[in-house]
């Protein structure tokens, strides 16, 4: 049966390979425009909360300074708001576009497997046909077969009926004459006769010596002595054979004591290496366990030694937010929080030491005055109000060790 072939194979997996890329595309698309809204959300959120905060309250103290501030942010505020506002259309737009590409590129699609469908139909029914001539041919051919095969069978019956008839009549000839007419035949019944003559003559020896031996007994009974002085140098012949034997037999079993004793003294051998190879794995064990014990202290030095460093770190970074600018400070912890591998500004300590983050932010703020401490947290809202918000929140909401493991958002 032959295969199944579509000429437009190539341009269907095309098809495919494009739809699923625009696939892709869309699904792009739609997360970027879920992630437009949710932070024009969370801006309209802040919004309304910077905006209850400027409300005046009865009997509170009015503070410019405090004020401006907010309603600079309420404007920055506004304007991000605008800004996301309008990436949002626009990606809504391309989410439109890509949608219809989409809907195209599976009508496309769509048309080729419809064609291919269609020519496998076509295909499917004229192999159906081809199976169905070729089966009958087959089941004619297997007609065709068993009656010659019958009729084989028949002859072969006939001939053997024949061929055996033929042989009867003939061993009765043979049977009756007392004669093969064909030496070739008569081989092998000349063979077995011959056999059979030969075993009867050895069968007439070994009576004839049976006869002899026992006509010699009888003699020597009659003999008297002579018979007792031979019966008693056989039983002597007969004695030193049996001692013969006794001694090939204590010769065999003292071989295989030695033999039993070389074992026994290789295993006892074995018993001592294997002790003293387990006492030398234990002496081992034991060095292994000591050494074990002197990289555990050493690891606890270690450890106590890292954390004081750590915390003369601490100190010196807090002494020197103390000397700097608000400004400065400002955004320096916020390096420190939020580490940009394209920020020119170094980190106060080696990356590899972990001792960025924003918990390091909050202990450092911690040594800072509280006077000097409000002026930086200003600087840092002014500078980044989105990871200014995550540092406070931490700070109002301080961690007591019993929260499960969560990792700190960077926004």
């Amino acid at each position: 049966m032959r295969r199944f072939d579509f000429r437009l194979e190539k341009l269907l997996r095309l098809r495919n390979h494009l739809e699923k890329l625009q696939q892709l595309e869309t699904h792009e698309n739609e997360h970027r425009v879920v992630s437009l809204i949710e932070a024009e959300t969370m801006l309209s959120e802040q919004r309304q909360a910077t905006s209850a905060s400027l409300a005046p309250v009865r009997g509170a103290r009015w503070k410019g300074q405090e004020q401006k501030e907010k309603i600079d942010y309420l404007v920055d505020l506004e304007a991000k708001s605008v800004g996301t506002q309008q990436s949002r259309v626009e990606a809504e737009e391309k989410l439109v576009q890509s949608r219809e590409q989409l809907v195209e590129r599976a009508r496309n699609r769509k048309v080729v497997e419809s064609l291919r469908t269609r020519e496998f139909d076509r295909w499917r029914d004229s192999a159906t046909r081809e199976e169905n001539g070729e089966l009958d041919e087959i089941g004619q051919r297997m007609h065709h077969r068993e009656r010659g095969a019958a009729m084989l069978t028949v002859l072969l019956l006939v001939f053997a009926i024949g061929l055996g008839f033929l042989c009867f009549s003939t061993w009765n000839n043979w049977l009756g004459s007392g004669d093969v007419g064909y030496p070739i035949i008569r081989a092998p019944f000349d063979r077995m006769a011959q056999e059979r003559v030969e075993k009867d003559l050895l069968t007439f020896q070994n009576d004839q010596r049976v006869r002899r031996q026992k006509i010699d007994r009888n003699i020597l009974e009659s003999r008297g002595d002579e018979s007792e002085i031979i019966v008693e140098g056989r039983e002597r012949e007969g004695f030193k054979r049996t001692l013969e034997r006794i001694r090939q037999k204590e010769e065999d079993l003292r071989k295989k004591e030695d033999d039993l004793k070389s074992r026994q003294a290789a295993i006892e051998q074995s018993q001592r290496e294997l002790t003293a190879e387990i006492r030398r794995n234990n002496n081992l064990l034991n060095r292994i366990s000591s050494t074990l014990g002197e990289l555990q202290t050493l690891e606890e030095i270690r450890t106590k030694e890292i954390s004081e460093d750590r915390a003369e770190r601490i100190d010196e970074l807090a002494e020197m937010v103390r000397r700097q600018k608000p400004a400065d400070a400002a955004t320096l912890l916020l390096a420190v929080a939020y580490p940009d591998p394209l920020n020119p500004l170094a980190p106060p300590f080696p990356p590899e030491e972990s001792f960025e983050g924003p918990d390091l932010v909050l202990e450092v703020l911690q040594k800072v005055p509280s006077v000097d401490r409000a002026e930086i947290m200003n600087k840092m809202v002014r500078e980044s109000a989105d990871k200014s918000a995550i540092l406070f929140d931490m700070m109002d909401n301080p961690r007591t060790g019993l929260e499960p493991e969560t990792t700190t958002a960077k926004p």
